[in-house]
C-alpha cells in the first residue's frame, strides 16, 4: 500500500495526438491511498479547436479512459438577435474542472487493481487547473465471505432439491413396477 501507480496522459487537439506522457510520482495515484492533485488545464490553449485528454493507468494494464473533452459547447455566439438588437442569450459552455478516478483493489500479499472507473465533472466558468481525485475502494474479505456463503447456501439448497427429485423418481419407478406386477398376476 502506498506504492506509486504510474499514470500517463496524452492529448488530442485539431486531429493531432501527443505521445503518452508519465505524470510523475507527485501527480500519480498511490496504491490504496485516496488523494487529489491539480494539473494545468489546457482549455486556455484551445481557443480555436476542441481539446481532449486521455489517461492510462500503468503501462498496458488495460485501464484507459476514452477521450475526455476539456471544453464542450463553447462556440462563439452572435451577440445580436434577428432584429439586430443585442442578445441576452449566452452559449451553453462547460469546462472540465475535476475527474474522479475510482479504483477497486484487493489488499493481499501482492495487491492488485480489480476495477477502474472515471467520471468527469464540468462547470460553467473556465478553470486554470483540473483536479484529479484518486479514490480507492478495498474489496474486503467480508464481501468475499458473503459471496461464498451465498454460493454454499445455494449449492446446499440445490442438493436438497436434487435429492428430493431422486427420491420422488425412484418412488414413482417402484410404484410403476408394483402396478406392472399386479397386472401380470391378474
Amino acid at each position: 500500500v502506498g506504492d506509486v501507480v504510474p499514470m500517463m496522459e496524452r492529448s488530442l487537439y485539431n486531429g493531432e495526438v501527443t505521445p503518452w506522457r508519465v505524470l510523475g510520482p507527485v501527480l500519480s495515484p498511490r496504491f490504496g491511498k485516496s488523494k487529489s492533485v491539480r494539473v494545468h488545464s489546457p482549455s486556455a490553449q484551445s481557443a480555436s479547436g476542441e481539446f481532449k485528454i486521455s489517461f492510462e493507468l500503468g503501462q498496458e494494464l488495460g485501464w484507459k479512459t476514452p477521450w475526455i473533452t476539456v471544453e464542450t459547447g463553447c462556440k462563439p455566439q452572435d451577440d445580436h438577435n434577428k432584429e439586430g438588437a443585442p442578445s441576452s442569450k449566452k452559449s451553453e459552455c462547460h469546462h472540465l474542472s475535476d475527474i474522479e478516478f475510482s479504483f477497486k483493489y484487493e489488499k493481499n500479499v501482492f495487491g492488485r487493481i480489480t476495477g477502474f472507473k472515471w467520471k468527469p465533472i464540468y462547470v460553467s466558468e473556465p478553470v486554470n487547473q483540473i483536479t484529479l481525485h484518486y479514490l480507492w475502494h478495498e474489496i474486503s474479505d467480508y464481501d468475499l465471505n458473503n459471496a461464498l456463503h451465498f454460493i454454499y447456501g445455494f449449492s446446499f439448497f440445490g442438493a436438497i432439491v436434487f435429492a428430493l427429485c431422486l427420491t420422488l423418481s425412484s418412488t414413482t419407478v417402484r410404484q410403476g413396477e408394483m402396478l406392472v406386477r399386479d397386472m401380470k398376476t391378474n
